[in-house]
């Protein structure tokens, strides 16, 4: 275990929204947008609210967008059907009108 010098894993930090700009990374001035001063124009701070330099910023953005493309390919991924009706996925009953295979017997 590492007990002195800089962390060698970079850990993922929870981000809100800027409250001075409501996330848009931009306020109003009287004519016209200045970069919001509390989050360098990001709209995102750190969730104790302090601002992240840019260079953590990309750190931690890159980081959450890697994790929502793992959920996204997680939510695409195609379903296993399992149980008695695994075997009739896919396949079509028109034998007659409703669909059944009654033989008359």
């Amino acid at each position: 275990m590492k007990r002195h010098g800089p962390s060698l894993n970079i850990e993922r930090r929870e981000l809100v929204m800027c409250r001075p700009c409501s996330g848009r990374g931009v306020v109003r001035s009287l004519f016209y947008q200045m970069p919001c001063l509390e989050c360098h124009g990001s709209g995102q701070v750190a969730a104790d609210g302090e601002p992240l330099d840019p260079v953590d910023l990309i750190i931690q953005l890159r980081m959450q967008l890697a994790a929502a493309r793992t959920q996204i390919q997680k939510l695409q991924a195609p379903r296993v059907i399992s149980g008695p009706g695994a075997d009739y996925v896919g396949q079509t009953n028109n034998h007659h009108r409703g669909g059944g295979n009654w033989t008359g017997d």
